[in-house]
């Protein structure tokens, strides 16, 4: 064998070596997708949970009542649903119509209409 020439199993190993570092790769960067998404959708829950919970207190307080609350995903409310980006929740009670970014939201009932909004 002369200088410059490299033997067939260290061409091979090297390959191997590669393909391996570049599997790793791929499947931390699935892991990091895989995380990020269950944080926002852990996220997204505890809004929903929030935003569920005051809309029914506001709803079953007798009078006019009002709630502010901070929600960290943007939401919409349809009818009985309340929908995020991953996940939704079932509204019980008054259909609404909002769409809510992720802020400062008020959940106000004046004369027994029940309004959702940012402010």
């Amino acid at each position: 064998m002369s200088k410059a020439q490299v033997s067939l199993e260290v061409l091979g190993a090297i390959t191997i070596l590669l393909l391996t570092l570049i599997l790793i790769f791929f499947q931390l960067n699935f892991l990091n997708q895989r995380i990020s998404f269950l944080e926002n959708t852990g996220i997204e829950e505890r809004d929903c949970a929030k935003l569920s919970s005051a809309i029914n207190l506001v709803q079953s307080a007798s009078g006019n009542s009002q709630i502010e609350l901070t929600i960290d995903s943007d939401a919409s409310i349809n009818g009985s649903f309340i929908q995020f980006t991953n996940i939704y929740c079932n509204l019980h009670g008054v259909e609404i119509t909002s769409n809510l970014l992720k802020g400062q939201v008020m959940i106000k009932k004046n004369e027994g209409v029940i309004s959702v909004e940012n402010f």
